[in-house]
């Protein structure tokens, strides 16, 4: 019985022993893990390597030296190691060693290899049932190799289930879901792993990764605080290059690239980056050297190519974004995302055909992928476009809004490119493409592949895209304005080969904007004179940047408008010989420090500054009238007369104090007070054109006391200074035709159109005083919008365009219209007199 007793002890000891070899031996391994997850590469390896002198068969150990090789490039190393690794382990760490080797051959391009790999882990599913969170999730991770995308997201929702605190199943999820562009539960997924594990360097990189298309400064904060945590992590270092060369910063990209590559010289995406510093810097054989080494490393790395057709595209140079892509999917056909990609290029190009056929193969690949779904979509709808052609120009908008723009549009086309050619001395490659949708989210998809594209057009060099007026709400914007806007890239773009930064392209259209029409394009408002006196204007060095990563809400906005102050101030200081200058330096493939020193003989700093005193001296008497006083003042929209009275003998020229006693006054019936406040309001702050603005005050006040003419030249300076106000504009054209000034009202009228094309009664009132000048084409053309609005009395205006037709001497034309007028209205007498005349002189 004592014998028993002590052999059972003897048992027991034993166990307690070798688990206690095992803690041991899983704590050490997890102290070289953890080295690994702060990026001490070296301590890692030499930690792994010492557990394995000791215990060579120890698969968890080997695992992380194949984890050191391979965060260090060392590929086919790994390889061995993992395979070696797989040989003595089970369960998760065998799943474990395998998934390591299958990204290991990845790597070096052995794809097909690394799928029938892959397969070991069906079988491995089926023989084993797994339930652990571990387990699923490696499996997982596994079938997106297989491409098996469903699967692959059941068993991580089965892993987050198994276990809801083990943190790879959320990254290993989000990191599908973003493959597959569902940007939002990728965040969430990544955000909830941060939660279980804050040190998450993965998590954190695949937040950034999912709020990357956000026009927002999150992103490089992210990385930030994930290289704070891993400094050689070589997937955060290589999006901070990524997102400073998307803001054109290549010195601080650059130091990023180096730091990658110091750690993994046979990083692929980091040389990828490098050999994009070089594309855009216009070195070629540079950047032949980088494809070269990365092809060594991996021949069918066609993410490489790929990453070079998104900074083509991001620096706008479609035509080259469209070899990379082929390049891309020569290499990796069946890498679904730049084939989409591709085809998206072909149609930024004008290639319909080829980019459709791109399309239609990257969805049969991947049924997942919204940007190609999307786009299919669209070209489905454009197939009913209705296309106008006029001169260079093609121009597609929707069958029931074709009558209603087109016209206007090859009218403003034609006066843009008599203009822009003969002021730039370039005239652009032919045929322009122009395409306008009734639908925003068809006009975002258009542009981007995704709906909730914030702009109002967009322009690839020979193709233009833009939203109707029906696209947004009433008088919400100026189409008109905005096709000017577009259509001057065509010419900046492609007078530079599409080299010139975005700052500059979007600073001349904005500038040219405010030349084609009083009112055009966006200039000085209360927010950007505050945003000025407070310090939001940026270097000209951060300009680029403030288009993609604002620092504030309206960051964007006010970059369109200090970009397009910029030109201001350069036409005003050097003269506009100095804008063609700056262009064909950056057509050479010289960046903005260069182009200022030569072109207008400043260094950055010393252009900041001159710039900053120029807008300054310009901004003083606005910012001085705008600033303190009235508005600041608690109660302001309710102080009585007697307040503002006593506030303007402190400060005279306080704007808000003369606009809310003049509007006092109007509503006491002293018109001659009002109006002596109002005009002092206009002459304070002259862009104020918003709710309650002076003008329409005065306006009011005018027409009250029969003055026609001031009213209407209290609307016209609105107009002005507001591009939207389809209203005011309408009500400036009936007063100028009160006062006998058809000229001025038929002009009113035309820039309503560029607002509001689909006001019927404008095109009767419109088509009615053409006829009374004496221009029957006009009054037809007018006329015919009309009657493809579908007003309420189809028959008056049948009758209206057979009249227009009869003065032009068209008589067939004009029978068959009034002939429908009466089959509407048989009793309609004026038509029936119109026919009774048009027989007559048949």
């Amino acid at each position: 019985m004592k014998r028993a007793v002590i052999i059972i002890l003897v048992i027991l000891g034993c166990s307690v022993r070798t688990s206690a070899a095992q803690d041991t031996s899983a704590d050490a391994v997890a102290g070289a893990r953890s080295l690994i997850d702060k990026g001490e590469y070296a301590t890692a390896e030499k930690k792994a390597k010492e557990l394995l002198t000791a215990r060579p068969q120890d698969a968890a150990a080997r695992i992380v030296l194949a984890d050191v090789m391979f965060e260090t490039g060392r590929y086919p190393d790994a390889a061995t190691e993992y395979e070696r690794a797989a040989k003595d382990a089970k369960g998760a760490v065998w799943l474990r060693a395998m998934l390591g080797r299958v990204r290991a051959l990845a790597a070096q391009g052995k794809d097909e290899e690394a799928r029938q790999l892959a397969q070991e882990f069906i079988r491995y599913y089926n023989s084993n049932s797994p339930r652990s969170a571990e387990e699923l999730t490696l499996i997982a991770q596994a079938m997106v190799y297989l491409e098996k995308y469903k699967d692959a997201n059941e068993l991580l929702i089965d892993a987050r289930e198994a276990d809801p605190s083990f943190a790879e199943a959320f990254i290993a999820q989000g990191e599908l879901l973003l493959e597959k562009y569902n940007y939002g539960d990728a965040a969430s997924l990544f955000s909830d792993a941060l939660k279980i594990d804050e040190k998450s360097v993965r998590a954190q990189i695949g937040l950034a990764r999912s709020k990357q298309l956000s026009s927002s400064a999150e992103p490089p904060m992210i990385v930030d605080r994930a290289l704070a945590i891993n400094p050689n992590y070589t997937d955060a270092l290589a999006l901070r290059a990524w997102l400073e060369l998307e803001a054109d910063r290549f010195d601080s990209a650059s130091k990023a690239i180096d730091r990658a590559l110091a750690v993994n010289p046979n990083y692929v995406p980091a040389i990828a980056l490098r050999a994009a510093i070089f594309y855009l810097a216009d070195k070629k054989p540079e950047m032949e050297a980088e494809i070269k080494r990365a092809l060594a490393i991996n021949p069918h790395a066609g993410e490489f190519f790929a990453t070079l057709a998104h900074f083509a595209t991001n620096n706008r140079r479609y035509a080259d974004a469209v070899e990379f892509g082929r390049r891309a999917v020569e290499l990796s056909p069946r890498l679904w995302s730049a084939r989409t990609e591709l085809g998206i290029q072909l149609l930024r190009v004008g290639r319909m055909t080829e980019g459709r056929e791109e399309l239609e193969r990257a969805f049969a690949g991947d049924p997942y992928n919204v940007w190609a779904k999307n786009t299919l979509d669209l070209l489905d709808s454009m197939k009913d476009f209705a296309e106008s052609v006029r001169g260079p120009f093609i121009i597609k908008s929707s069958q029931k809004e074709s009558a209603a723009l087109t016209a206007y549009a090859a009218d403003l086309l034609e006066e843009a490119y008599k203009k822009l050619t003969a002021k730039y001395k370039f005239t652009p490659r032919a045929p322009l493409s122009v395409e306008i949708f009734d639908s925003h989210a068809d006009f975002a998809v258009r542009s981007l592949g995704l709906p909730g594209l914030g702009a109002l057009g967009v322009c690839f060099g020979q193709v233009i895209a833009m939203d109707s007026p029906s696209a947004r709400a009433s008088g919400e914007f100026n189409w008109g304005s905005t096709l000017w806007h577009e259509f001057t890239h065509v010419i900046t773009l492609q007078m530079t080969d599409h080299r010139i930064p975005r700052w500059f392209s979007e600073g001349l259209s904005v500038y040219e904007e405010r030349r084609a029409r009083k009112g055009w394009g966006d200039n000085w408002s209360l927010e950007r004179l505050k945003a000025f006196a407070s310090g939001q204007f940026v270097k000209i060095d951060d300009l680029d940047a403030a288009f993609t990563r604002p620092k504030t809400p309206d960051g964007v906005i006010l970059a369109y408008f200090q970009a397009s102050m910029v030109c201001e101030f350069v036409e005003e200081k050097f003269g506009f010989d100095a804008i063609l200058k700056m262009l064909a330096l950056f057509k050479e493939g010289a960046k903005t420090t260069d182009v200022l020193k030569r072109a207008l003989n400043l260094s950055p700093a010393d252009f900041d500054r001159a710039f900053n005193e120029y807008i300054r001296a310009k901004t003083a008497p606005y910012i001085e009238a705008v600033s303190g006083g009235a508005h600041q003042m608690p109660g302001a929209q309710s102080l009585p007369k007697e307040a503002l009275i006593a506030m303007l003998k402190e400060k005279p020229n306080d704007f808000f104090a003369h606009l809310r006693l003049g509007a006092i006054y109007k509503s006491d019936g002293d018109a001659a007070q009002a109006i002596e406040h109002l005009k002092r309001a206009t002459e304070l702050f002259p862009f104020y054109a918003g709710p309650n603005n002076p003008y329409i005050l005065l306006a009011d006040i005018y027409e009250s006391r029969g003055q026609k003419a001031e009213a209407a030249a209290a609307l016209e300076s609105l107009v002005e200074h507001n591009e939207t106000n389809a209203e005011a504009i309408a009500k400036l054209a009936r007063l100028k035709l009160s006062t006998k000034d058809a000229v001025g009202a038929l002009d009113s009228l035309r820039q309503s159109f560029y607002i509001q094309p689909f006001d019927a009664s404008l095109h009767k009132l419109a088509g009615d005083v053409y006829l009374e000048q004496g221009s029957a084409a006009e009054a037809v053309r007018e006329f015919t919008v009309r009657l493809s609005l579908a007003p309420p009395d189809m028959a008056e205006a049948h009758f209206d365009l057979a009249r227009a037709l009869e003065a032009q001497g068209n008589h067939a034309e004009a029978r068959r219209e009034v002939l429908r007028s009466l089959e509407i209205a048989p009793g309609f007498e004026k038509a029936q007199e119109l026919l009774l005349k048009l027989r007559g002189g048949s």
